[in-house]
């Protein structure tokens, strides 16, 4: 398999909407299987799930305005996953939902990621489900 560590963005605003390349520096190693959201508007934050050596929890953010883009990574969330989804909470937050653990068990976990504190950390949601849920390949939305 063939990892890629490049990026691209679509800037929908624009009269005639195009893939742009965007020359970064230090581009996070090849992976697949990944999230990448954007929030704050012109941040984007990816959240890495396989790469050469198996599954990745790490996470890495962007500024899009930035003289020079460059990702920098940030603390990775606990559990390796894949199979996992996330959304935005209020175009500031990042929310984390669901995977397949390294064990090949299916996991239910939600966490909030909120970029603009210092320490990054993960909090977990605790989520009230009326039958026990644990899913891969699946979409999430938030709902208010």
């Amino acid at each position: 398999m063939d990892f890629q560590n490049d990026t691209f963005v679509l800037d929908l605003s624009s009269t005639n909407p195009e893939w742009q390349h965007v020359k970064v520096s230090s581009p996070p190693p090849g992976h697949w299987g990944h999230t990448l959201s954007s929030i704050n508007d012109s941040h984007l934050v990816l959240f890495r799930s396989c790469g050469r050596h198996g599954l990745l929890n790490d996470v890495f953010i962007m500024d899009l305005d930035a003289k020079h883009p460059t990702w920098h990574e940030i603390f990775s969330l606990a559990v390796p996953r894949s199979w996992h989804n996330s959304c935005t909470l209020d175009g500031t937050k990042l929310i984390v939902s669901g995977c397949c653990a390294d064990s090949g068990m299916l996991l239910s976990d939600t966490f909030l990621l909120d970029p603009s504190i210092e320490t990054h950390v993960w909090k977990e949601i605790n989520v009230i489900l009326e039958s026990t849920f644990s899913s891969r390949t699946h979409l999430i939305c938030l709902w208010r």
